[in-house]
């Protein structure tokens, strides 16, 4: 009787401690349950203020880069253009301009010095550098094609084979140079010994934007221009 006494003291701690060791694992598991909501809301609120911001500051980069390689590459373009009009024009003879010059018109002709005999110039066929509507209707203030350009008009150049006209013939070869400059994009103006010359570009914005425009000017002072 006194071992059972014995045997039942004995147990009596141990089951104590058992019952301590489960309500401690309990507590344990939802500190760790309170824990990891913790981190979920810490991880959410850095997700909300750090990565978003952060993400969106990156795609705004990404944009800025992309439209600031687009207005160079356009710029470039342009600067082609007018060179390959100041190569046509430096050689041409300024006595010879006809069209809508000096008055600020978007086409001139002109007649290049071929040769030079006995100190007379000789000149070749008439060259044309005029603007050319590349849509249906340029004065209608719309975008009539869709490719988010209004009033769009080139530049083409083109000399003057026999037989002579007002147009290019069949056997005349009339490139277009340029097709995205505006309405009223080129222009001529004639002051003293330099023939100014002006083309206005525009580049397609963003989806419901109007087109971005800008301007090249340079001048040229052409032979036999006293």
């Amino acid at each position: 009787m006194s071992r059972m006494r014995a045997a039942s003291r004995h147990q009596a701690p141990d089951s104590a401690r058992g019952s301590n060791n489960r309500v401690w694992r309990a507590a344990s598991s939802a500190r760790r349950r309170a824990f990891t909501m913790i981190e979920i809301t810490v991880a959410f609120l850095v997700f909300t203020v750090v990565i978003i911001p952060a993400g969106k500051l990156a795609l705004d980069f990404s944009n800025s880069f992309s439209s600031l390689s687009t207005a160079m590459h356009q710029s470039s373009r342009g600067l082609v253009v007018m060179d390959r009009l100041v190569h046509e024009l430096i050689t041409g003879d300024f006595a010879s301009v006809t069209l809508n010059v000096p008055s600020g018109g978007g086409a001139i002709g002109f007649r290049k010095i071929v040769d030079v005999q006995d100190g007379v110039c000789l000149f070749g066929n008439p060259f044309r550098i005029e603007l050319v509507p590349m849509e249906p209707r340029v004065d209608n203030g719309k975008d009539d094609d869709g490719d988010g350009l209004v009033d769009e008009c080139g530049i083409r150049i083109w000399e003057d084979l026999p037989p002579h006209g007002s147009s290019p013939g069949p056997e005349d070869s009339a490139p277009v140079i340029c097709a995205n400059t505006t309405g009223n994009g080129l222009k001529f103006v004639r002051q003293g010994a330099v023939l100014l010359v002006e083309v206005t570009f525009q580049q397609a914005g963003a989806l419901g934007e109007p087109p971005r425009t800008f301007t090249i000017r340079s001048g040229v002072k052409m032979r036999n221009n006293e």
